[in-house]
């Protein structure tokens, strides 16, 4: 049975997520990307790596609109 690791990021709207994949990288070796920010797919160890493009808005309750970024790294 697999498991994942879940990250979800608060992240800035400035920031692409293949920039944050490959930062993250850095640090977690099981995430892997490809060389354009738009062929992040999910490859080998990684189940869904950016869900649905790059990040989801959500409403926080003082109404401010948030990036988050969920990340699943296979361990």
């Amino acid at each position: 049975m697999n498991k994942y690791l879940l990250f979800q990021l608060e992240t800035a709207p400035n920031i692409p997520s293949a920039q944050l994949i490959g930062f993250l990288s850095i640090f977690a070796p099981n995430i892997h990307r490809k060389n354009t920010a738009r062929d992040i797919s999910p490859l080998d160890n990684i189940r869904g790596v950016i869900h649905q493009g790059s990040t989801k808005l959500r409403r926080r309750k003082n109404r401010r609109l948030e990036n988050t970024t969920k990340i699943m790294v296979k361990t």
